[in-house]
């Protein structure tokens, strides 16, 4: 996690193209963690996070740069992935148990056009 935080702040600090540079460092973020074996799939939504605590986000990434306040850095980026966690983890709880519903509500009430089911 503190490699995905480096790196955010580099690839940002590097800042290579005129707009998308933090859609971009958002989903290289994604990428490494599935890289790395931490995420399975990319569905982690840190622009929620990072977006809700803008202000933050670029004093902390300002204060690498100026004081080389890495560990200020550091700890937002962890709580960033902390919270986008958690409430991906809710998202997508929530889509399953709705998806589970419709099946069931498609079986009970027009079991001659259901019959088929999806993996879990």
């Amino acid at each position: 996690m503190i490699r995905l935080a480096v790196m955010h702040y580099q690839f940002e600090a590097i800042h290579p193209f005129v707009d998308g540079n933090g859609r971009t460092g958002r989903v290289l973020n994604l990428l490494y963690l599935v890289d790395k074996g931490l995420l399975n799939i990319p569905v982690l939504y840190l622009s929620r996070y990072i977006i809700r605590n803008k202000g933050a986000y670029y004093d902390r990434l300002l204060a690498v740069t100026t004081e080389g306040a890495w560990e200020s850095w550091i700890l937002y980026m962890l709580a960033a992935v902390k919270e986008a966690a958690g409430w991906s983890t809710d998202r997508i709880h929530a889509i399953r148990d709705l998806l589970d519903q419709t099946a069931e509500r498609l079986r009970r009430d027009l079991p001659k056009i259901y019959s088929e089911s999806y993996p879990r």
